[in-house]
């Protein structure tokens, strides 16, 4: 992809959606840009653990993925009547 201006298609935790929006858009010559961000907080989890005494690091999330699809601008409105009604 190159230099031009990016909107944010899909922000969330499944990575179902994921595959899905970035096939869709695949399949219609659609360029994208994905990206995956870990929620991982080792800081929160030494903090519990000094403070509370036990840590729940993996239990709470800790761990969860977020996945983040760009698409151009002017793709953008194409882009979103392929996904409508995807939740």
């Amino acid at each position: 992809m190159n230099k031009k201006e990016k909107k944010l298609l899909y922000s969330g935790t499944s990575l179902d959606s994921f595959l899905f929006i970035k096939n869709k858009l695949d399949s219609n010559g659609i360029k994208y840009l994905g990206s995956t961000k870990k929620n991982d907080s080792w800081f929160r989890f030494f903090l519990q653990l000094f403070f509370i005494g036990t840590g729940s690091y993996g239990m709470n999330g800790e761990h969860v993925m977020h996945y983040y699809i760009y698409v151009e601008t002017e793709d953008y409105s194409a882009a979103s009547q392929l996904i409508k009604g995807l939740d």
